[in-house]
């Protein structure tokens, strides 16, 4: 009896070990994965970005949007916002920022030029978009809606870059010291980055809180301030330009626009910017820049 139930577990602890060696099989059959595919790089794509805006007396200096992200290979266009005001775009790599005019050699004391990094594109005419991959000094020149050179001369309202390298690059208007902004470039191959039409939105976003702020700073601007003047006149105290907060928000007018003084009063303008004040009854206005050869 002993022989026989020894013999009855022997042969159920075959049976078991069989068992378990077929599951243990099916276990450790190796799994057929997927092969893992490399991320793929996105088509290049061509964005633009707003420099400025405004129109008539009213200018937002500020590039719109002032952040943005992009990848490698894509074109970027900046493109002038604004009627009438002059603007630059302007990549300097860490140098150091020219100045905005600079004396002539063997010129009098007046005669200033705008250094030519400033005053003209590093892209000569015709030639093929420029690459930027943080080195170097790269910009517009003055950006203008109104042509330059000989008549038929396109103007010189946008400007263009590819960029190659991932990184954060910062670029500013060189006539405008407040208006800075960056551009962040990432991989090809990353999917989440803004799209035209989110840049677009971005830009508004922006742009509306400053219109706001100049629309409040020209009411500001009717209420002329006066003090009390010698011999019973009164001094006027008037702005010549105003800005708003931040300094990117920007009226080019007189605030007061019209007032009416008494013969004996005095006005003081008062400027914030880069104005000037000029009586020319009569005259044609002087030209801002004079070219010579």
């Amino acid at each position: 009896m002993f022989r026989s139930l020894l013999f009855g577990t022997l042969v159920l602890l075959a049976a078991f070990a069989v068992a378990c060696a077929s599951e243990g099989d099916d276990v450790d059959t190796p799994a057929v994965s997927e092969p893992v595919q490399a991320p793929q790089a996105a088509a290049p794509r061509e964005l633009t970005l707003l420099v400025g805006a405004g129109e008539d007396t009213v200018s937002v200096n500020a590039f719109l949007p002032s952040k943005v992200t992009v990848r490698v290979g894509d074109t970027v266009t900046w493109k002038l916002n604004h009627t009438g005001e002059l603007h630059r775009t302007h990549f300097l790599s860490g140098g150091q920022r020219p100045p905005p005019a600079m004396p002539i050699a063997g010129g009098g004391p007046t005669d200033l030029q705008i250094p030519p990094v400033i005053a003209f594109p590093s892209r000569p005419p015709g030639a093929p978009v420029e690459s930027y991959s943080g080195d170097g000094i790269v910009g517009s020149g003055v950006m203008s809606n109104v042509p330059a050179g000989p008549p038929g001369t396109p103007p010189n309202d946008t400007f263009s870059l590819t960029m190659t390298k991932p990184g954060t690059y910062e670029y500013a208007c060189l006539l405008h010291p407040p208006m800075r902004a960056t551009i962040t470039v990432v991989d090809a191959t990353v999917a989440d980055v803004p799209s035209q039409a989110d840049i677009d939105a971005m830009a508004l976003a922006e742009e509306t809180p400053l219109r706001a702020e100049i629309a409040r700073v020209v009411e500001a601007g009717q209420n002329v301030r006066t003090e009390l003047g010698l011999n019973g006149t009164t001094i006027w105290l008037v702005q010549a330009g105003a800005g708003g907060i931040p300094a990117t928000a920007q009226s080019f007018d007189f605030l007061a626009k019209d007032i009416t003084i008494q013969e004996g009063d005095t006005v003081v303008w008062d400027s914030e910017m880069f104005h000037n004040v000029t009586f020319h009854p009569g005259r044609q206005r002087p030209d801002f820049i004079i070219p010579e050869p």
